[in-house]
């Protein structure tokens, strides 16, 4: 076999290795294609769902602020009815104490 056969010979076998590779990458391509796409499908069903969630977080926490002020509220309202309540058991103490003064 010449030095000329054996080229040939070397270069039919690279161009037949350069057409696997080629065929390879193409199939490489496809399948990442085909994966991206799977991704942004599943991103796209995944994204509405979590803004929801959020959206439910931020609403639960502005119930939770406003419920924690009307609890803060009432403990308000309570202490100032103890005071209230104070100021006017004192008072009937003052009157008990007057109506016994005249009845004696």
């Amino acid at each position: 076999m010449s030095d000329i056969e054996r080229l040939e010979k070397l270069i039919e076998s690279n161009a037949k290795s350069i057409q696997a590779l080629n065929e390879q990458s193409h199939e490489l391509i496809q399948s990442n294609a085909k994966s991206i796409q799977a991704l942004t499908d599943l991103a796209n069903t995944i994204i509405p769902r979590v803004d929801e969630m959020q959206r439910q977080i931020v609403n639960m926490q502005r119930q939770m602020i406003d419920n924690q002020r009307r609890i803060d509220s009432t403990v308000a309202d309570t202490r100032d009815l103890s005071a209230d309540i104070r100021e006017l058991t004192l008072e009937n103490q003052r009157i008990l104490k007057y109506l016994e003064s005249l009845n004696k």
